[in-house]
């Protein structure tokens, strides 16, 4: 978040120095590099979690999911950004508590369930909302 955005505006900041990148495009490669770690501390943090909880596999196939929904539907839709990534790791912990309460006669609901959800998140995406990163208000 915080630490995540200075970071991702240090590596910006540099490549524009070293004229790697053109200064106009900072603001894209700052919000490119934020996402990227962003997304990358959220899988290895949950999949260490998923790992502790030895639940490994369910907790790749719900990240490789819930990262195709997510970037289907897009941007950041709860009130701040950090209570995005709460909800965020708390549907994820739910899943992992979930899934070894499952037998095997409700395993069939999942792939359902994941059509099911993709096939209405691609109906309402992409939603233009006051806080999605790239969201202009004036267009």
């Amino acid at each position: 978040m915080m630490a995540t955005k200075r970071l991702s505006h240090t590596i910006t900041q540099t490549l524009s120095e070293n004229h790697i990148i053109l200064q106009e495009e900072c603001d894209i490669y700052e919000y490119c590099f934020h996402y990227i770690i962003d997304i990358s501390l959220y899988c290895i943090i949950f999949l260490l979690i998923a790992l502790m909880c030895d639940e490994l596999l369910i907790g790749i196939l719900f990240t490789l999911m819930f990262f195709l929904l997510r970037s289907n539907g897009g941007g950041v839709h709860a009130p701040t950004e950090r209570l995005c990534t709460v909800f965020s790791f708390a549907i994820s912990i739910f899943v992992l508590w979930l899934a070894p309460k499952t037998t095997g006669y409700d395993w069939w609901l999942c792939p359902a369930l994941y059509c099911l959800s993709a096939a209405f998140i691609c109906f309402l995406a992409p939603v233009d909302h006051a806080n999605k990163l790239w969201y202009n208000s004036g267009s």
